[in-house]
């Protein structure tokens, strides 16, 4: 039976999912964590815990404790430099560490676009104690964020110097200390794809549009809805980019997120990538083939170097609402569900976070308070029932 070692940091969503994929592949799993998992993932898995902020010792502790891997996956960022370091190490494939780097660290990825002549947003790297920013060299509007965190923590929208300043010494709070990034601000529809890379060659999984455009001044995901309205020409174009922006940072296998803003009239300008699928659940909102094959089963298919199944999406149309945290505070409890799963096209409604946490809204918080997922003939049918669901629900706090 070949094992399978899945990386889930405390902040990952989705341990059941890829347990479920890995043992319908006869996969015998080891749980790689930085906390002690739930009881029903530690009785049907193996467990090693790590510290993900240190990765060379934690790919130690793996390669010693786990056992003989066929594979390793990182369910989100927190785990994709120690699977890469693992996977090296035991030679299986895997990105390059210092391609993974790249998607760690914003500002490498941003230098090594600049030096292929990858279409990006303009940019300067500033450093988080620096208060008495300038004005960048490219103008404003312009966004502020730092260059290791992701789900939208941090990313700041500045329109003048007065607020780059307070925007600087907002995520500078945030992060301590280090680096950030200030970029040029690029108007238009926002795009993400997901793929799976395979000695370079590149087979696109998914490609989303986002109707609720995030323009700042913070930049909280709603609604992903795919397949993106673009015509045969834009998604060619978005796929092109999603290649050349991946070969140029060295990633060569396994699954990839890309995020990209295309301006009226312009080209599709690269914000980040990601060595990992899409985060959070909303891969649930995704199905391949007549049986309906999860985006984990087939992950744990290529990372186990079998057969994927036709990977055309079983629906025309899908989708995923996050649901915001608007307020934040102490979350007293979430209603409405049962209606929102009652709406026309909805096929699931999971709820994250449970009574009593306590929640950041952004730009300092990362979290959301759950998932709604669609189905439906078309991506404006998606759209329209995930808003309807989302009318449904709601949240009480206490602050």
């Amino acid at each position: 039976m070949h094992r399978v070692a899945i990386l889930l940091p405390a902040t990952a969503y989705r341990a059941e999912d890829f347990i479920r994929a890995a043992r319908a592949e006869q996969a015998e799993v080891v749980v790689v964590s930085d906390h002690m998992p739930t009881i029903g993932v530690a009785q049907r898995a193996g467990f090693v815990r790590v510290d993900f902020d240190k990765p060379e010792s934690a790919a130690d502790l793996i390669c010693e404790a786990a056992g003989p891997l066929a594979a390793i996956i990182p369910a989100d960022d927190a785990g994709v430099m120690v699977a890469a370091l693992v996977a090296e190490r035991l030679g299986l494939p895997h990105n390059p560490p210092a391609a993974v780097a790249s998607t760690i660290d914003k500002s490498i990825a941003r230098q090594k676009w600049a030096q292929a002549g990858v279409v990006q947003p303009r940019f300067s790297v500033v450093n988080a104690n620096d208060a008495e920013q300038q004005s960048p060299d490219f103008g404003f509007p312009v966004v502020v964020k730092p260059v290791d965190r992701s789900a939208s923590q941090g990313v700041i929208r500045a329109d003048g110097l007065d607020e780059l300043r307070l925007a600087v010494r907002r995520v500078g709070r945030l992060l301590g200390e280090g680096p950030m990034l200030v970029e040029e601000f690029v108007p238009g529809p926002e795009y993400a794809v997901d793929g799976l890379l395979d000695d370079g060659g590149f087979t696109p999984l998914a490609v989303f549009d986002k109707p609720d455009q995030p323009d700042g001044p913070y930049f909280e995901e709603t609604l992903m809805v795919a397949p993106a309205r673009l015509d045969g020409r834009g998604r060619v174009a978005l796929l092109e980019a999603t290649e050349q922006a991946a070969r140029a940072l060295g990633l060569r296998h396994g699954p990839i997120h890309a995020e990209f803003r295309r301006p009226p009239g312009g080209t599709f300008h690269v914000i980040e990538i990601a060595a990992r699928s899409i985060g959070g659940l909303c891969g649930r909102s995704l199905r391949f083939s007549i049986l309906g094959t999860s985006l984990e089963a087939v992950l744990v298919k290529h990372a186990l170097g079998r057969p994927t199944v036709n990977l055309d999406a079983r629906a025309p149309a899908s989708g995923a609402l996050m649901l915001p945290i608007d307020g934040g505070g102490t979350l007293v409890g979430i209603t409405g569900t049962d209606r929102a799963a009652a709406v026309p096209g909805v096929v699931g409604v999971e709820i994250t976070a449970p009574p009593g946490t306590e929640l950041l809204p952004l730009p300092e918080g990362d979290r959301y308070l759950g998932f709604v997922f669609a189905q439906g003939q078309s991506a404006t049918q998606v759209e329209a029932a995930l808003r309807a669901a989302q009318h449904e629900i709601e949240v009480t706090w206490e602050a």
